[in-house]
């Protein structure tokens, strides 16, 4: 995201900076990430052993099929040779501050496949949140990662907790939807100043329950 921000600013001189919760937030909230699993279908059936083994453990062998994994299809996706990469702004022209040329053995993203005025920035997984590394073997994409990615995730790792994961019951599953909607619409107002935490909260509280109840 600060790269995102810093790339998106009119003035280049001026930079981007992540700050420390605020004293009353204490700490950021670190979401649960996505994962993959096997069911107990998939076990039932005598399959989970060859799911985590051709699957599963493949995505991070430090070898090509990691390279599919993080950074795509050499060619496609990413490439090391000699080049331009040209990207186009939305009216078909030509972007020249994001248009740039390579020389050969440098890894560079190229356009997505979708859309030719975006560049790639990663596959499935994103390199600076892998759980393991390429051990002996090269990162292509070693020195892709700009220096305000991995300066900002030290910041943000150091000064945050994990979310504390809601167990997934029926009653969740049939109200999750309007929990999230009305859980945005709390916010908003209360950053508005329409109403105050306290009296959204009753409020809130009191239809969430009626809303189960029913």
């Amino acid at each position: 995201m600060a790269y995102t921000l810093q790339n998106s600013i009119a003035d280049k001189t001026d930079k981007i900076i992540a700050i420390k919760p605020i004293k009353e937030l204490g700490s950021y909230k670190e979401r649960l990430a996505t994962a993959w699993c096997i069911t107990y279908k998939a076990y039932e059936n005598g399959k989970a052993e060859g799911i985590f083994k051709y699957f599963i453990d493949t995505m991070l062998d430090g070898g090509d099929i990691q390279i599919a994994w993080q950074y795509g299809a050499k060619g496609t996706h990413w490439d090391d040779k000699a080049e331009t990469v040209t990207v186009y702004d939305s009216k078909g022209g030509v972007n020249e501050s994001k248009t740039k040329t390579y020389e050969e053995g440098v890894f560079h993203f190229l356009t997505t496949p979708e859309d030719n005025t975006k560049l790639m920035s990663k596959n499935h997984i994103d390199k600076s949140l892998a759980i393991a590394t390429f051990g002996d073997n090269t990162d292509p994409g070693n020195k892709s990662v700009d220096p305000i990615i991995t300066e900002n995730y030290a910041m943000f790792n150091a000064n945050s907790k994990l979310e504390t994961p809601l167990w997934n019951t029926e009653v969740l599953s049939n109200n999750i939807s309007d929990i999230n909607t009305k859980r945005l619409e709390v916010v908003s107002q209360v950053v508005l100043g329409e109403k105050t935490y306290d009296e959204l909260w009753l409020i809130t509280r009191s239809r969430l329950v009626l809303s189960v109840m029913q």
